[in-house]
C-alpha cells in the first residue's frame, strides 16, 4: 500500500524533511509501517500517525469529455457519408474507433 507523509513527530525522524512524499509501505506493527519502496530508504519504520494512506487511482471507463465530442463527430460524419453512399471506403479507415 502506499502513504503520504503528513507530518513529523519529531523532528529527528528520517522522514521529517520527506512531509508530502508518498512511499511503499507494508504494516509492520499496530503503530508503524515498514517502507518497501524505494530502496533509498528500504527498511525504515513510519508511524501510522505521521502519515495517511493513499487511494488507489481507478481507471476512467467513460471517455473525457473531449474523447466524447470527437466520437460524436466521428459518428455524425460517418452518418453524412452514409446518405451519400461513399460510406465503404472509409468504414475500414475510422470504423476502430466508431461502434456501428
Amino acid at each position: 500500500m502506499k502513504v503520504k507523509i503528513i507530518k513529523s513527530s519529531e523532528p529527528t525522524y528520517w522522514y521529517s524533511k520527506c512531509i508530502g512524499r508518498i512511499f511503499e509501505v507494508a504494516v509492520y506493527s499496530s503503530t508503524d509501517y515498514i517502507v518497501t519502496y524505494p530502496k533509498q530508504v528500504w527498511n525504515q519504520w513510519i508511524l501510522k500517525k505521521d502519515c495517511r494512506p493513499q487511494k488507489r487511482l481507478k481507471v476512467a471507463k467513460r471517455a473525457t469529455n473531449k474523447q466524447s465530442k470527437s466520437i460524436t463527430l466521428l459518428k455524425e460524419s460517418l452518418e453524412a457519408l452514409r446518405a451519400a453512399g461513399i460510406e465503404r471506403k472509409l468504414r475500414v479507415r475510422i470504423g476502430r474507433y466508431i461502434k456501428a
